[in-house]
């Protein structure tokens, strides 16, 4: 079986850059349908990369799960030490880290069914 292997990457590639692009666009647009736009473009391009490339889209979304988690620090002022959970910033922080943590579990999920449930085999091992 031949795998077009830069054909590929170039798809790959492309739909990231959509994805990317319109990500950028719902950040910094001024019209509301723009960002509408924006975000149904985004969606759209994700969902070709899930559909397929499952793999690396596991791959992204532990990856984004990991870059998210550890924004509590910086925006919650001098004493970031304790998350003070009463505050806006702490509801936040628990908002952003429910988040993270779900994408990092969905990734591994989505990587797990690429690899053949081996993730799933060494679990049930590890903890049973």
């Amino acid at each position: 079986m031949n795998i077009n292997v830069r054909g590929l990457f170039t798809t790959f590639a492309g739909l990231l850059f959509v994805a990317a692009w319109s990500l950028w666009g719902i950040i910094h647009a001024q019209a509301v349908i723009f960002t509408m736009l924006c975000g149904v473009a985004a969606a759209a391009a994700f969902f070709v990369v899930r559909s397929n490339y499952l793999f690396l889209y596991g791959v992204i979304e532990v990856a984004i799960g990991l870059a998210v988690l550890p924004y509590k620090l910086g925006e919650l002022g001098d004493d970031s030490s304790a998350v003070d959970f009463s505050s806006v910033h702490g509801s936040v922080f628990l908002l952003r880290a429910a988040v993270a943590i779900y994408l990092m579990v969905r990734g591994i999920g989505n990587v797990d069914r690429c690899t053949g449930r081996r993730l799933s085999r060494m679990a049930r091992r590890s903890f049973s």
